[in-house]
């Protein structure tokens, strides 16, 4: 059954697979790979929480410049009054 346009490799589909089979090894390794290091991960539950926290607090503190810096752009002691008491929170 032909709906009578003519079909050119151009607009022949891609597979939604197509990088796959090329590379199957290495995500068989990088699956393997996950799967080590997450076992190891939960052995080390109290190292790794305190590394998430450190990591956290260093977001928090580029957080607050950021939001010191944006302080020089308001005007008005009231915009820049809150400005202020958020970075500093």
């Amino acid at each position: 059954m032909s709906n009578g346009i003519a079909s050119s490799p151009a607009m022949a589909p891609t597979p939604v697979w197509g990088g796959l089979a090329p590379n199957w090894g290495w995500l068989l390794a990088q699956g393997i790979l996950l799967v080590v290091l997450g076992t190891i991960g939960l052995g080390m539950t109290i190292w790794l929480t305190l590394a998430s926290v450190f990591i956290f607090g260093v977001f928090l503190l580029l957080g607050g410049g950021v939001q010191i810096f944006q302080t020089s752009k308001c005007r008005g002691w009231g915009s820049i009054l809150g400005h202020a008491l958020i970075a500093v929170l």
